[in-house]
């Protein structure tokens, strides 16, 4: 016989109960996480807290100036660099909701994507194995902001 699983609020409650499941978010998390903490190693590259927390309010800052507000979807097209992590969480606290798009989708689906979130804004590396995504978003005829 085979155990019946919890109901999804009955596994919420239990785990609430056990300090597992609070409401913080991950911005609280990395918001009270010691700067000189390591948090990511890409490469060579080794970015602690502080230097993260630093390079994604500079984006928070640039997409504030942009016009990106609380709630408005911001796209972005970035490889699993670090970069995209700072982005995300510059998208964040500006509070605005983090739309990723797989590096691996082109044209079509990323018009289909931009069309349908109504976003004003898509960051894209310049150029990612020899795709230029710049120019293949502004293609899609988007014409919102593109952050390279």
């Amino acid at each position: 016989m085979t155990r019946a699983h919890p109901a999804p609020r009955q596994l919420g409650a239990r785990w609430r109960a056990q300090g597992i499941w609070t409401d913080e978010t991950l911005l609280d998390r990395f918001d009270a996480a010691p700067e000189a903490q390591l948090a990511i190693v890409d490469g060579d590259v080794r970015s602690t807290i502080g230097n993260l927390r630093a390079v994604a309010q500079g984006y928070a800052a640039t997409l504030h100036d942009l016009g990106v507000r609380p709630g408005d979807i911001v796209c972005w097209q970035l490889p699993n660099w670090w970069e995209a992590v700072a982005f995300c969480w510059g998208v964040w606290r500006c509070g605005a909701i983090a739309s990723p798009i797989t590096p691996t989708l082109r044209k079509h689906e990323i018009g289909f994507i931009l069309d349908r979130t109504n976003a004003n804004v898509i960051a894209v590396p310049r150029e990612f194995r020899g795709t230029d995504h710049d120019a293949m978003v502004r293609d899609t005829g988007f014409r919102g902001e593109i952050v390279v």
